[in-house]
């Protein structure tokens, strides 16, 4: 058995190789595609006997406009997942690109901040009630891979109109080559390093039962999270454990992530601890975002709990480290550093310097559920503080 398992491993992490080397290949292909349309685009819009420094110029605004062709082409992205949605019968939670966010709560539509590593946006919607295995997904996932597609066809036309300016022609074929390229990076099947692309979800999602309950539960579970619940008091039906066999898909690990997170709300630290050692040892399909945010908060159980000086050290690695810079706008890791400076290293300064952070980005997070169990946590890492110190003196 243990044999069979190091092989599905091998041909796991083979397939995730694979995929890696195809998002990179498409990525190349598409910016050399890029780079010869507009260089010689460029090449023949540039008078002959330009100064250099001139030249850098129009190169410096080509390159701005393929920034925004990014940024236009990332919210035309998220747009389509939302009308597809809304035409599969999901209901709108939230939309996000970058950190901006438009958060529906109470029936009002309000303005947040909120921003996910390895994400330049998202959509959410509440899975259409009651939700089964049945419920349609493909048309919401593939819909901003479709409006990709759709508006660089629009642009591409617009291209080829005769008396169109010239500049307005660049702006066309640069927004255009951009809607082609983001429809193919996320409509053809890829794992890539932090989270799997709408293609490959879709796929994941046909082939396999579990992982479309899954799927449509932490819909659920984030339109509840949105309306202000927490997830320790969300019903077990939509907060739930999938079978370790399962873990090897994605949205499966997922899942039993959100369970664990359950635990540290519900301040069951010991049964979080296990479960977080568990999908590092076992998920080989969690995604890189989530395997990070798991660490973070075996950490925070490791502190609270025995505070093994060479667990902590072993799991604050240096690509753990990197994330933590990272994502230094996410509301857990200033509570981690919290725990971190106080319970490890007995810094009071320190730690009060991550809680006010903490306090900070609290006051425009879009879950007031999630603040409200973060305040609680805070307040458990004091008493251990306090507990600790009684003790230290207490022996001497």
């Amino acid at each position: 058995m243990a044999q069979d398992n190091t092989q599905h491993n091998r041909g796991r992490s083979s397939k995730k190789r694979s995929s890696a080397a195809l998002h990179m290949v498409i990525f190349i292909v598409i910016g050399f595609i890029l780079g010869i349309f507009l260089g010689g685009a460029l090449g023949s819009f540039i008078p002959d006997g330009t100064s250099p420094g001139i030249t850098l110029i129009y190169f410096g605004l080509a390159f701005l406009a393929i920034v925004a062709a990014c940024m236009l082409q990332a919210a035309i992205h998220e747009a389509g997942h939302l009308v597809c949605g809304l035409i599969s019968g999901y209901g709108f939670v939230s939309y996000r690109i970058g950190s901006l966010m438009f958060l529906k709560k109470d029936g009002r539509i309000s303005l947040k901040r909120y921003a996910l590593p390895g994400t330049g946006g998202q959509c959410l919607m509440a899975p259409p009630e009651p939700y089964t295995e049945k419920t349609p997904f493909v048309l919401y996932n593939l819909g901003g891979s479709l409006a990709n597609l759709i508006t660089a066809g629009v642009f591409g036309a617009l291209y080829f109109i005769p008396g169109i300016p010239y500049v307005l022609r660049m702006l066309f074929l640069i927004f255009c080559l951009v809607g082609i390229a983001l429809a193919l990076l996320n409509g053809i099947p890829m794992h890539t390093k932090q989270v799997d692309n709408d293609g490959r979800n879709v796929l994941e999602l046909k082939k396999n039962r579990t992982a479309r309950m899954c799927f449509l539960a932490q819909m659920k579970a984030n339109a509840l999270q949105s309306a202000g619940i927490r997830l320790k008091d969300m019903p077990d039906e939509v907060v739930f454990l999938p079978d370790r066999a399962e873990w090897g898909n994605s949205l499966c690990a997922s899942s039993a992530v959100c369970v664990m997170s359950r635990h540290i709300d519900a301040m069951r630290f010991s049964e979080a601890q296990a479960l977080g050692e568990d999908l590092l040892a076992h998920a080989d399909g969690m995604p890189g975002i989530y395997r990070q945010l798991t660490t973070l908060e075996v950490l925070f159980c490791e502190l609270v709990n025995e505070k093994r000086p060479e667990r902590i050290e072993e799991l604050m690695s240096k690509e753990f480290q990197q994330f933590l810079k990272a994502a230094g706008a996410l509301f857990n890791v200033p509570r981690f550093w919290y725990a971190y400076e106080l319970l490890y290293h007995g810094d009071r300064e320190a730690a009060d310097r991550y809680r006010q952070r903490f306090e900070k980005t609290a006051q425009n997070y879009p879950y007031s559920g999630e603040i409200e169990g973060e305040r609680e946590l805070y307040d458990y890492v004091d008493t251990i503080y306090e507990e600790r110190q009684k003790a230290a003196e207490a022996a001497e």
